[in-house]
């Protein structure tokens, strides 16, 4: 083979790889995009005490995080390959790059967010917990001061 060939052999693979990371790169970025939605709706159930709803977006969420977890794995060992494969002038990974990892950041600001509005929310419920079986006990104690009568006088 001559030297033309091959370089010409080594573009195409260049383009191949840049193809299929593009395409993973695109796809993780949708699924953060999913992710700050979920987020978003959490956020919401969690403001509204909707807890049922709140356990089925967390099972969502564990489903989108494996998702993102499985393009990466994917994503990592074609960014080896088209990094080794020699400088691009274009460069246009570097921008999507750029905007996944942004996204990933919103996502984990979010998250914390949310993960202090929940712990929030849920020491709030224990005090009215708290609360309330304080008052049951004070009304319980109340009641046991008071006498009943045991007996009924039904001579007349």
């Amino acid at each position: 083979m001559d030297v033309i060939g091959v370089s010409k052999r080594r573009s195409k693979e260049k383009l191949a790889v840049l193809r299929k990371l593009n395409r993973y790169l695109s796809a993780q970025a949708q699924k953060y995009k999913e992710y700050l939605a979920l987020l978003q709706k959490e956020k919401e159930s969690i403001l509204n005490s909707e807890f049922e709803k709140l356990d089925e977006q967390v099972h969502f969420e564990q489903t989108i995080v494996s998702e993102i977890f499985s393009l990466e794995r994917v994503i990592l060992p074609l960014k080896t390959l088209y990094r080794e494969s020699g400088p691009d002038p274009r460069d246009s990974i570097s921008a999507l790059e750029a905007g996944v990892q942004g996204l990933k950041k919103a996502v984990m600001r979010k998250n914390e967010k949310n993960r202090t509005l929940l712990k929030e929310r849920m020491d709030k419920l224990r005090e009215e917990i708290k609360s309330v079986r304080k008052n049951i006990n004070r009304t319980s104690t109340k009641q046991e001061g008071t006498t009943t009568p045991n007996l009924v006088d039904i001579s007349s």
